[in-house]
């Protein structure tokens, strides 16, 4: 009797954890999804870690031209799910008559979606700049500027997430410029949209 008792007690047991452990997998967050969606498709991408993203930039407008450069997303902000904070550095190859090397910082809030092909997210930044310029007379200048952007991220199996940015950039500066032996204080501010593409790499 003692056995029987035993055996049904086991058994009930058994059942409870049984319904215990579907209720859970039922429970699953989006977030977890999300993760597992990385894992099965061999991309190994921490949920709160450093990335660094080498990345080319086109910009139109006032400051055409090419960029070459990094930025790394290193804050995620517990308080906003979804949102992150970095910094970023940039080189611009010198045409019309202007080159620059940029540092800022920048934050992304990522949309939430259940897409498992791309994530996408919009984001902003402040950076500073350091001129130089090839005008007669003119030497180096600093200024300030600021971005706005929207892009996506898109998973590539074993590396990290390539993604592309679309935005909208605006820059000025101050430089001091010689004429006729009399130094004059110059002011200048323009923009343009860029595109942006890069590979975050997970650290």
């Amino acid at each position: 009797m003692k056995k029987i008792i035993s055996v049904i007690t086991v058994l009930m047991l058994t059942a409870i954890f049984a319904v215990t452990a579907d209720a859970q997998v039922k429970k699953t967050t989006p977030a977890a999804k999300a993760l597992q969606a990385q894992a099965a498709s061999g991309t190994t991408v921490k949920k709160s870690g450093m990335s660094i993203s080498p990345k080319i930039t086109f910009m139109s407008g006032d400051f055409s031209g090419l960029s070459i450069g990094v930025e790394s997303y290193f804050f995620p902000v517990e308080s906003v799910k979804g949102l992150e904070l970095g910094a970023e550095g940039n080189y611009k190859l010198s045409s019309n008559n202007v080159g620059w090397i940029q540092i800022g910082g920048i934050g992304r809030f990522a949309i939430p979606m259940e897409s498992q092909t791309f994530s996408p997210y919009v984001g902003g930044g402040l950076n500073y700049n350091f001129y130089q310029l090839n005008v007669s007379g003119a030497g180096s200048a600093s200024g300030i500027g600021f971005k706005i952007f929207g892009g996506a991220d898109f998973p590539v199996a074993g590396v990290g997430l390539l993604y592309g940015n679309v935005g909208y950039a605006n820059n000025s500066f101050n430089y001091s410029v010689t004429i006729g032996g009399f130094p004059f204080s110059v002011s200048a501010n323009g923009g343009g949209l860029y595109l942006e593409g890069g590979m975050r790499i997970p650290m």
